[in-house]
C-alpha cells in the first residue's frame, strides 16, 4: 500500500528505500510524499528498471544514491550492485560484482565469453546456495561445474559492469513477483472458449514485464471475458495484462511453444498499433 509506505516514511524518518520498479511511480505520484524527506539511499531490484525511472527518483530525492541491484534467491544475497551515479551514469546497467562473488558469461557449452558478449550469467561464492533442499535434480540443472547458472542472459562491458538483456527461463517477472507461464496457460486453456493459449512477458516500464497472452479461440470471445476468467482463479499479478488473438500458437515438432516466436509477434502487433 502506497499511502501507507508513505506514512512510515514521514512518521519514521527513512533513510533506506528498497524499491521494486512498480512501486516506483505511484510512490512518486503519491500526495502524501512531503517535498523534504530523509531518503539517503534508494534500491531498485527484482526487474529492470528504465533510465527515466531513475532519473525521476534522482529528481525527487535529490540528496539521496540511486542504486540498481541483481541477484537472485539461490544466491542468498545481492550478487552485483551499482554505486554512486553509476546507474545514472550508465544506462542498462546493474553493477558490478559484490566482494567474494565471482560472475561470468558463458555460452552454450559453459565455455567464458570475452567482454561485450552475450551469454548465460554464471556466478559462485559464499553467499550462493548448495542446492535446492530434497530436490537433487533441480539442484544439479542449475549447479554445474561450482558455478550457479542464473537462467539470464546478459554481458559485461569492459570495465566488469552487468547489463541484462534477456532470460533463458520461461518465468515472468512482474512488479517483482514470479509468474509462471504454464500455470497462467492452465488457467486460460480451461475456459471453454479457449483452443490454445501461450503466455509470454513482454517489456513494460513500470513492471519490468506484463504478462501477455496469445489465444486460439474456438468460438467467439472477449479478451475481457477470459481476463474475468483468470482473475477469479490467478492471483491479480499473474493475469495477463494483454491479451491477443492469434491463428495458431507455434510449436516445435515435439509440441513445446516456441515462446520467442509468440513474443516477437505480440511486439511486432504492439509496435504496429502505436
Amino acid at each position: 500500500d502506497v499511502g501507507e509506505l508513505v506514512a512510515v516514511i514521514e512518521r519514521h524518518g527513512v533513510t533506506d528505500l528498497p524499491l521494486v520498479p512498480a512501486m516506483v511511480e505511484p510512490l512518486l505520484a503519491h500526495p502524501g510524499l512531503g517535498r523534504e524527506t530523509t531518503i539517503a539511499k534508494v534500491t531498485v531490484g527484482s526487474a529492470l528498471t528504465p533510465i527515466e525511472m531513475k532519473q525521476a527518483l534522482a529528481e525527487r530525492f535529490p540528496g539521496a544514491e540511486i542504486i540498481e541491484a541483481y541477484g537472485q534467491t539461490e544466491s542468498t544475497d545481492g550478487l552485483t550492485m551499482t554505486v554512486g551515479r553509476d546507474a545514472l551514469l550508465r544506462p542498462g546497467t546493474v553493477g558490478r560484482t559484490h566482494q567474494g562473488i565471482e560472475l561470468a558469461i558463458v555460452d552454450a557449452d559453459g565455455r567464458t565469453l570475452p567482454p561485450e558478449t552475450r551469454g548465460e550469467i554464471v556466478c559462485r561464492g559464499p553467499t550462493v546456495m548448495r542446492g535446492y533442499l530434497d530436490d537433487p535434480v533441480a539442484t544439479r540443472e542449475v549447479l554445474r561445474g561450482g558455478w550457479l547458472h542464473t537462467g539470464d542472459l546478459g554481458l559485461l562491458d569492459g570495465d566488469g559492469y552487468l547489463f541484462i538483456t534477456g532470460r533463458l527461463k520461461e518465468i515472468i517477472i512482474s512488479g517483482g513477483e514470479n509468474v509462471s507461464p504454464a500455470e497462467v496457460e492452465a488457467v486460460l486453456g480451461d475456459h471453454p472458449a479457449v483452443a490454445d493459449v501461450a503466455v509470454v512477458g513482454l517489456p513494460d516500464a513500470r513492471w519490468g514485464e506484463r504478462v501477455a497472452a496469445a489465444v486460439v479461440a474456438r468460438a467467439p470471445v472477449e479478451a475481457e471475458a477470459l481476463l474475468v476468467h483468470a482473475r477469479s482463479r490467478l492471483a491479480r499479478f499473474k493475469c495477463p495484462r494483454t491479451v491477443v488473438f492469434v491463428d495458431a500458437i507455434p510449436r516445435t515438432s515435439a509440441g513445446k511453444i516456441r515462446r520467442h516466436v509468440v513474443r516477437a509477434e505480440l511486439l511486432r502487433r504492439a509496435d504496429a498499433s502505436g
